[in-house]
């Protein structure tokens, strides 16, 4: 880990920390948020950065505006095959917002042999949100497609829960190809 230090006053704020879990600098706005890396001081006038860190929270306890993304690489899945695969998992308390699929081949929905990806949330084993590839539900190639709606109860994940991603048919079922799964969420 990196670590620059910044002379001068914390943005005006005197400040006297007996543990921190990381302090760091967001595009140029001077909010400063926290990590989950430990360190202990009896005094602090001025501010750093921590380079390679997930940022999580900050000093107000305030969500980050803005949603952060998480691309996963998916491997192809015959068909016929049903899976169930973790793809994310919460280092604290997140609300995921969204997911999308970037298929390497176009994805034609059917409605006698399908497919339904379902995103999990593994505390609860509740559908956060689900793409079924009906007739008229497809996915371009390289084309981002929506999952659709979230439940937004369901996508609250806890820290230390994971999110999986689900696979199941319906008659012969149908290829999931090689592609990249992106969920987006925010703080809470």
């Amino acid at each position: 880990m990196a670590v620059t230090w910044v002379d001068g006053e914390l943005n005006g704020i005197d400040i006297e920390w007996l543990s921190f879990e990381t302090i760091c600098e967001v595009d140029n706005d001077k909010e400063l948020l926290r990590t989950r890396v430990t360190a202990e001081t009896s005094g602090f006038s001025g501010y750093c950065y921590f380079d390679n860190l997930q940022l999580l929270k900050n000093l107000t306890d305030e969500k980050i505006t803005g949603n952060e993304v998480t691309y996963i690489p998916l491997d192809e899945v015959s068909t016929g095959n049903e899976i169930e695969m973790p793809v994310f998992g919460a280092v604290t308390d997140v609300q995921i917002v969204s997911a999308h699929i970037v298929p390497k081949t176009t994805i034609t929905g059917n409605d006698s042999n399908y497919m339904a990806l379902k995103i999990i949330n593994k505390e609860t084993d509740a559908v956060i949100c689900t793409k079924t590839f009906i007739a008229g539900a497809d996915a371009t190639a390289y084309q981002v497609t929506d999952f659709g709606p979230v439940n937004e109860g369901n996508g609250a994940i806890s820290e230390g829960y994971g999110v999986s991603l689900v696979k199941e048919e319906t008659g012969a079922g149908m290829l999931l190809p090689d592609g990249i799964l992106i969920i987006q969420w925010n703080l809470r």
